[in-house]
């Protein structure tokens, strides 16, 4: 991938880890460094995920069930666990004792990026958005024209607010 103001976006997609989001009746467990998650209302249906390649998992189902060594070995891995409640909301948290470094390194990183990157990187990312929301689109049958148009249309810092329009569109087709 191409460097854009000094920052090759290769290494920063490589640091990028994956937020887990539970919203259905699920049994998570571990099984030789991998979550497994099971799902009671699905016979034999199951699914495994490395643990080192997470790095939040939210938990929004009040019959979801963790073991306690799979709780430690997330911990482990510097993974933050958040909890949600009936509402959806996020009511609480476990975050690791030790000190996430990476996470602090990013951060500091994000802080000391420059403008035109931030701006850069905004629009790649409501881009991304458009282009997801015309694919389901696309998926349940309607046209996703005005989207695609839309997603090429996003300039960086997306000042024109492309990102509203799209999602005014597409809610709006979805019901």
């Amino acid at each position: 991938m191409k460097d854009f103001d000094g920052v090759n976006l290769q290494n920063s997609i490589q640091m990028i880890k994956r937020t887990l989001v539970f919203s259905q009746p699920a049994y998570l467990s571990m099984q030789k460094d991998q979550l497994v998650v099971s799902y009671p209302e699905k016979e034999r249906e199951f699914a495994t995920v490395p643990i080192e390649d997470v790095s939040l998992i939210l938990l929004e189902n009040s019959r979801i069930t963790l073991t306690h060594r799979l709780i430690s070995r997330l911990l482990e891995y510097k993974v933050v666990i958040i909890t949600c409640d009936l509402r959806h909301m996020p009511s609480g948290m476990i975050v690791p004792m030790v000190g996430h470094t990476l996470q602090s390194r990013r951060i500091r990183k994000q802080l000391k990026m420059s403008t035109p990157l931030k701006k850069y990187l905004w629009q790649q990312t409501v881009q991304a958005k458009i282009m997801n929301q015309a694919g389901l689109l696309e998926e349940w049958g309607e046209e996703p024209v005005t989207l695609h148009y839309w997603a090429r249309q996003v300039k960086s810092g997306d000042a024109e607010n492309h990102e509203a329009l799209a999602a005014a569109h597409y809610w709006n087709q979805l019901f």
